[in-house]
C-alpha cells in the first residue's frame, strides 16, 4: 500500500471572499447557522450562484486516491472564541464558517443531518468533551481512535464527508486509507466479502444504540462494485463474538479487543494495512485545507474515486456529509475505512471531502444526499427498506426495518407511570426541545402524523376550562391522549388548580409506552415553538425582544429565543411581580451567564423598540400591546395575553400553529362579532417550506401560538426515553 501527500486544490482568494460575503448575508438574515428551511433555501440560492471558478475546484474527486484538500477558506481564529467543553456549547461560534461548508456541500451536492446526532446539526461541532475522554467517537481525546467507516452501520450513510479544520495548533492529524491500494489475495476477498459480522452504532447515537427492534443483521465487509472495491468497516462497533477462519466458517471466540496478532486472518491483514500505511500529508498553514472524498460505505458514481485522507483534527471539525446528485450505486460501495487520531487539539482552517473506499482517522460528520439541498433540512432514513432522504427529521437507527429505535419496555398489564418528580431532574438541552418539536411539526406538515381539534369543556360561569386533545406521530409511531384541567379561572393564581396528563401507546407493538404528568413538556414545548416562530417569522438581523409576563412562560421565553435568534442583542421585560422578574432573570442567566434582562414600565416604548415580540402574560393582565405601536417588521407572538385584538386583526400576515385551535382558544382576539381574519399560513406549513411566514422585510407579522398535542407526544415521548434510560418510572398492574 503506498502513502503519500494529498491532492491540493487552492480556492483563489476572491472565491475565498466571495463565499465569506455570502456566508455572512445569509447569517444576517437567519440569524443562526442552525438548519431551517429558510435558511437552506438561501444556501441552495446562493450556491447556485457561486462562481464557475468555485465549482470547478469542487468538481468531482479525480484522482485514484478518492479524496482532495482545498485550501485557502478564511478562519478568523480569535472570533471563535475560546475551544468550547462540548458540541451543545459551541453554539453559532463558527457559524459563518458552517455557512460556508453548507455552500460547498451544496455544490457537491445534497447536505443530510441525523436527527438523533448534535440535534441534527448539519454541520458538526467535533471538541474534546471532559468525561469522554476513552470514548470512540468525536468527544473523545486520549485514546487513538480506530479505523472506521464513517456511519458504517447505516445503509443510508452520505457518499461525500467535508471535515473543516479550525484550529491544530498540536498539529494532530487524520489519516485515511484506500482499501484499493491494498493487497489482498482472492481468498482474503472472498471471505471478507461474506456477511459476518454486524455493526452496531457508535456512542454519538443514543437512539440507535438503544434500538430494540431484533439483532443486526450482518454485513459483508467488502463489496465489489462496477468502479472497484469498496469497504464497510468499524472494529470499535462490531461485536466480534466469533472468529472467521481464512478457509471455514467462524470458529473460536475472539474478543473485539484482543491484540490483532492473535487473529492473523484476512480481517487482520486488511486492517493492519489500513491503519499502518497513512498519508503524510498534515495540514498546518495559516490557510489550511478543506478535504473533500466519498464516504466509506456510501453509493458513489463512477466518476467519483474514493481514497484514502490525512487530514488534521479539528477544535471543532466543522463537517458536513454529502450525497452527489447522481445516480447510485450498490449500498455497500465505499472504499474508504476511518482510522480516527485522538482530538485534543484545534484544527486549522482546512476542508477535507473524503470518499467511499478509504479508511479515515477524523471525526465524524454530517451526510449529503443526493439531488439538490431543498428549503426544508433532510435526514437519512434509518431503515434499509427506505433508502433516499425524506422531508422530515427521522432518528437514525442501526440498519433495521423500523424508523424509530425502541427503547422504552412495555407489556400489556401494566402501565408505567411517570410523575413530576421524576421527570423534573431529567436534563434536556434547549436545542434539543425545539428539535424535537420542529420534528413534529415537520412529520404533521408531511402528512405523517394526525393532530385532529382539541375537545373543549367549560361551564358558563366561566370558573374552570378542561380540554382533551387525541394524536398520532407519524414518525415514531406513537398515539398519544393528553387531558388538561384548570380550576379557579376566576380566581388569584395562588388559588387555580391545574393538572394536566399524557398517555403514550406504541402503535406497532399496540401496548402502552408511559403515563405521564406533562406539565414540564407543555411548558418546554410552546417556548420552544415560539422559538421556532420567531426564527421564521422574525425580520432579517432582528436584534431587540421584549416578553410580556413573568409566569412559567416568560421565564422560559427568553433562554429559547436566544436558541434560535442567538443575534439578539437587547432583551426586554415588562412585568409587575417581583418573584417572577426575579425567576426570569435566574433562568437566563443559569443558560446564558453573560446576558441580562432589561425590566420596562413603559410597554408602548418597549414594544416600538422591539423586533419580536412574544406575549405570555395572564387573563389577570392590563397589559395589551395595540397595532400602532408596534414598529415596521415587527412580529407579535401570543402565547397568552398581552397582545390587543388590533395586533392580529391589523397585522400584514397572520401565522398559527393552528387555525382551527385559534378560534376555539383565542376567541378574545376575534372581533364585536366574534370573526378572526384569515390565517395567511399554519406554522407546520412554513417550516417545511411550502408556505411563507414573512413576504418582506417590513410587513408586521402575528403569530398565534397554541399547542398541538403533537408536539407533545414528540417531547413526551423523548421524555420517557430519558426516564427509563435512568430506571425511572413506577409499572402500575392497572390491567391485571
Amino acid at each position: 500500500m503506498t502513502t503519500g501527500a494529498a491532492p491540493v486544490r487552492q480556492l483563489d482568494p476572491a472565491d475565498a471572499e466571495e463565499l465569506r460575503r455570502t456566508a455572512e448575508e445569509i447569517l444576517a438574515a437567519a440569524g443562526t447557522s442552525a438548519a431551517s428551511p429558510y435558511l437552506l433555501a438561501r444556501v441552495a440560492e446562493s450556491a447556485a450562484a457561486l462562481p464557475a471558478t468555485v465549482r470547478h475546484q469542487l468538481r468531482p474527486v479525480d484522482t485514484d486516491d478518492g479524496l482532495f484538500v482545498l485550501r485557502g477558506l478564511h478562519v478568523d481564529d480569535p472570533e471563535l472564541g475560546p475551544t468550547p467543553a462540548g458540541w451543545a456549547a459551541a453554539g453559532d461560534s463558527g457559524a459563518v464558517h458552517d455557512i460556508v461548508l453548507l455552500l460547498l456541500a451544496t455544490v457537491m451536492g445534497n447536505p443530510i443531518a441525523w436527527e438523533g446526532q448534535q440535534g441534527g446539526r448539519f454541520v458538526h461541532n467535533i471538541v474534546p468533551a471532559p468525561g469522554r475522554e476513552t470514548e470512540q467517537t468525536g468527544a473523545g481525546s486520549t485514546v487513538l481512535l480506530s479505523p472506521h467507516t464513517e456511519d458504517a452501520f447505516h445503509p443510508g450513510r452520505a457518499h461525500l464527508l467535508m471535515l473543516s479544520c479550525m484550529r491544530n495548533r498540536d498539529r494532530i492529524a487524520t489519516t485515511a486509507a484506500s482499501i484499493r491500494n491494498v493487497r489482498l489475495d482472492a481468498a482474503d476477498i472472498e471471505l471478507l466479502s461474506r456477511p459476518l459480522l454486524p455493526i452496531l452504532p457508535d456512542d454519538a447515537y443514543t437512539e440507535a444504540r438503544n434500538f430494540d427492534g431484533g439483532p443486526p443483521p450482518a454485513v459483508p465487509t467488502l463489496h465489489r462494485t462496477d468502479d472497484g472495491l469498496t469497504l464497510r468497516f468499524d472494529p470499535a462497533y462490531t461485536p466480534w463474538t466469533t472468529r472467521p477462519t481464512p478457509n471455514g466458517p467462524p470458529t473460536d471466540a475472539w474478543s473485539a479487543n484482543s491484540p490483532a496478532s492473535r487473529a492473523p486472518c484476512a480481517w487482520n491483514r486488511a486492517r493492519c494495512s489500513s491503519w499502518t500505511t497513512t498519508w503524510s500529508y498534515m495540514a498546518g498553514c495559516p490557510s489550511g485545507p478543506v478535504t473533500t472524498a466519498p464516504t466509506a460505505g456510501s453509493s458513489v458514481p463512477p466518476s467519483v474515486s474514493p481514497r484514502a485522507v490525512h487530514a488534521p483534527w479539528p477544535r471543532r471539525r466543522s463537517a458536513v456529509t454529502v450525497r452527489p446528485p447522481s445516480k447510485p450505486t450498490p449500498d455497500d460501495s465505499p472504499h474508504r475505512m476511518t482510522a480516527r487520531s485522538s482530538p485534543r487539539t484545534d484544527m486549522t482552517d482546512s476542508t477535507a471531502a473524503a470518499g467511499p473506499r478509504s479508511t479515515s482517522a477524523g471525526p465524524r460528520s454530517v451526510p449529503t444526499g443526493p439531488g439538490p439541498l431543498s428549503g426544508d433540512p433532510r435526514s437519512i432514513p434509518a431503515g434499509p427498506d427506505s433508502p433516499s432522504a425524506g422531508s422530515r427529521s427521522i432518528p437514525a437507527g442501526p440498519g433495521f426495518p423500523s424508523a424509530d429505535p425502541r427503547s422504552i419496555p412495555a407489556d400489556h398489564r401494566t402501565l408505567r407511570i411517570l410523575t413530576t418528580s421524576d421527570l423534573a431532574g431529567l436534563g434536556i438541552t434547549h436545542a434539543d426541545v425545539v428539535a424535537t418539536v420542529e420534528g413534529a411539526y415537520r412529520t404533521l406538515a408531511a402528512g405523517g402524523s394526525d393532530n385532529p381539534r382539541k375537545l373543549t369543556v367549560q361551564p358558563a360561569d366561566g370558573h374552570s376550562v378542561a380540554y382533551a386533545m387525541l394524536g398520532r406521530d407519524g414518525s415514531r409511531d406513537v398515539v398519544a391522549v393528553k387531558t388538561s384541567y384548570k380550576h379557579g379561572l376566576d380566581k388569584d393564581r395562588g388559588s387555580q388548580h391545574y393538572y394536566t396528563t399524557l398517555t403514550l401507546y406504541d402503535d406497532v407493538t399496540g401496548l402502552p409506552v408511559a403515563m405521564m404528568d406533562c406539565g414540564r413538556i407543555g411548558s418546554l414545548r410552546t417556548p420552544a415553538a415560539s422559538a421556532l416562530l420567531a426564527r421564521e417569522c422574525a425580520p432579517p438581523g432582528a436584534r431587540s425582544a421584549l416578553v410580556i409576563g413573568t409566569g412559567t412562560q416568560g421565564r422560559l421565553a427568553l433562554p429559547f429565543l436566544l436558541t434560535t435568534l442567538p443575534g439578539l442583542e437587547r432583551l426586554m421585560l415588562y412585568g409587575s411581580h417581583p418573584d417572577g422578574i426575579a425567576a426570569v432573570r435566574e433562568e437566563l442567566r443559569a443558560h446564558f451567564p453573560d446576558r441580562d434582562v432589561e425590566l420596562v414600565t413603559g410597554l408602548r416604548a418597549a414594544a416600538a423598540d422591539a423586533d419580536v415580540v412574544v406575549a405570555t402574560a395572564g387573563g389577570h393582565t392590563t397589559a395589551a400591546v395595540e397595532a400602532g405601536w408596534l414598529r415596521p417588521g415587527a412580529l407579535s407572538v401570543l402565547v397568552g395575553h398581552g397582545l390587543a385584538p388590533s395586533t392580529l386583526h391589523r397585522a400584514d400576515r397572520v401565522v398559527a400553529t393552528s387555525e382551527a385551535q385559534m378560534k376555539v382558544t383565542g376567541t378574545d382576539m376575534a372581533d364585536a362579532a366574534g370573526r378572526f381574519p384569515a390565517v395567511d399560513a399554519e406554522f407546520p406549513a412554513v417550516l417545511a417550506g411550502t408556505a411563507t411566514g414573512r413576504g418582506t422585510a417590513r410587513e408586521r407579522v402575528f403569530a398565534y401560538n397554541s399547542g398541538l398535542v403533537v408536539t407533545d407526544i414528540a417531547l413526551g415521548h423523548r421524555f420517557a426515553q430519558l426516564a427509563l434510560d435512568q430506571g425511572l418510572g413506577t409499572r402500575v398492574a392497572l390491567w391485571q
